[in-house]
């Protein structure tokens, strides 16, 4: 088992309570993904 260092990741869960419709809830995801990209989120 790994010692966490200065490195080390963490993973942010984000759990949705219903759903918003299909298209929504892509662009729900597409969104969350381009604030973890621009280290907005999970760091």
């Amino acid at each position: 088992m790994q010692q966490a260092g200065a490195d080390s990741r963490t993973l942010t869960l984000v759990r949705q309570e219903q759903s918003l419709g299909a298209v929504r809830d892509l662009d729900f995801g597409i969104e969350l993904l381009g604030k973890a990209r621009a280290g907005a989120i999970g760091s």
